[in-house]
């Protein structure tokens, strides 16, 4: 993959972003959030999508996860890291300053994948490590160590570190590495401040229903609930960066479009993320040894989950049917001792799961804007406030809808009349 070191800023689009007027920044604040930096890789991504008829990005749909943050070798953060999906394929990626006194997009690329992120390498390595001592990770971080070099540093649950380079090798002199100065800028720059001003105004359209609101009453959104909380103490949060996005497929019978089924789509995205990790004939027909589609995992699991078509054309699977299917359907593919559970949600299995690198499948019921449906968790966020009961928690999910404008969004932990939570134990 070749990176690309922006030297000058492209004209945002209208009908996408729209902003105020731009003036100069006299604030004394001198970095940015990661909302913000989000808003400046949309209005770069947006832009290359819709002008550069060069770009891998062009004419498509195009998606920008929630990002990371990313650190120098004193914890400091420098910069954020964003991954690109254009067409539903993961394309690229972007490392956006965390100074409102330097150019906003540091560097970045249409194609490709995981070179700033932690990748599939440093994730074996990383649980290879786990088996072996025995040990639970408590906190990951990137580390830039200049130019194109990142280093990603994880702390376990009995206060140990280690920190890998990008090829998954183990690295110890990774401070004398870094060169840390040279991603904070020196001096203050009135362009680049009416730049990140300019960023700041910026408004992502979303059409309507409550994506694209603050604090939502039915706690569904794509916006970081870190705008409204207030109060807390800290902020206890994973995420796990992930391709997996599948979307309902479509057919017409007897004039009714009809919808494959928000339970089985979301399992697609289980079984890849595991095909992923490394269970590889999740995916693989095992009579003929071919790659199944998209399309066709989710018949499969449609077809061990008993999903049925209602007379509007919605796809509808019991919660009952739904860990018994994914273990059918593992069963089927070379993994006889496959066991999943469905149970009560309950926010801190959600945390031990995510934490442990299990994304997992939330069955909502009575949710106001989403109704009943099936989502794919891939991440948590708790504001902790001096009394636990008082914590603000939220779920980072994935939706399965064609219509989506986001790839993310935050579901408020029980928003709803009732929930599940199906995941897998053990393969």
């Amino acid at each position: 993959m070749h990176f690309k070191k922006i030297v000058s800023f492209l004209l945002s689009i209208a009908l996408i972003l729209s902003f105020a007027s731009t003036g100069y920044s006299q604030a004394s604040v001198s970095t940015v959030s990661i909302e913000t930096a989000r808003l400046a890789a949309a209005d770069h991504v947006l832009t290359e999508a819709i002008l550069d008829e060069q770009s891998k990005w062009f004419g498509k749909r195009v998606a920008i996860d929630q990002g990371q943050e990313v650190y120098d070798a004193s914890g400091a953060i420098v910069a954020y890291s964003f991954n690109v999906e254009a067409g539903g394929v993961k394309s690229g990626e972007l490392l956006v300053s965390a100074f409102i006194d330097n150019e906003p997009i540091n560097f970045w690329a249409d194609e490709g994948s995981d070179t700033i992120t932690e990748n599939q390498t440093i994730n074996q390595a990383l649980q290879k490590k786990q088996k072996e001592d025995n040990k639970k990770v408590k906190d990951k971080k990137i580390v830039w160590l200049g130019g194109l070099e990142f280093a990603y540093k994880t702390k376990f649950d009995d206060g140990s570190e280690i920190v890998y380079d990008q090829r998954g090798n183990h690295i110890k002199d990774w401070k004398q590495q870094t060169n840390a100065d040279s991603n904070h800028p020196s001096s203050v720059n009135k362009n680049n401040r009416n730049n990140w001003d300019r960023i700041k105004k910026l408004a992502v359209l979303d059409g309507t229903g409550s994506p694209g609101q603050s604090n939502p009453s039915d706690g569904f959104t794509n916006i970081d609930p870190a705008t409204w909380e207030s109060g807390y103490g800290s902020i206890h949060k994973n995420y796990i960066n992930t391709i997996v996005n599948a979307k309902q497929y479509t057919w017409v019978s007897g004039g009714v479009t009809q919808y494959s089924g928000c339970t089985p789509t979301a399992g697609k995205n289980i079984i890849q993320y595991f095909k992923d990790a490394g269970y590889s004939n999740l995916l693989k027909n095992p009579s003929t040894g071919a790659t199944y589609t998209e399309k066709q995992v989710i018949e499969l699991l449609r077809t061990y989950m008993g999903t049925t078509q209602t007379s509007t054309g919605t796809g509808s699977t019991l919660d009952s049917n739904v860990a018994s299917g994914f273990e059918q359907y593992a069963q089927a593919h070379g993994y006889p001792n496959a066991d999943f559970v469905t149970e009560a949600t309950d926010f801190y299995t959600a945390t031990t799961l995510i934490d442990n690198s299990k994304i997992f499948e939330i069955l909502v019921h009575g949710n106001s804007y989403v109704g009943d449906h099936a989502l794919t968790v891939v991440g948590y966020k708790e504001f902790v406030n001096a009394s636990n009961y008082l914590n603000s928690k939220y779920y980072v999910v994935r939706n399965n809808w064609s219509s989506d404008a986001y790839k993310d969004y935050y579901l408020k932990s029980a928003a709803w009349t009732s929930s599940k939570m199906s995941y897998v134990n053990h393969f």
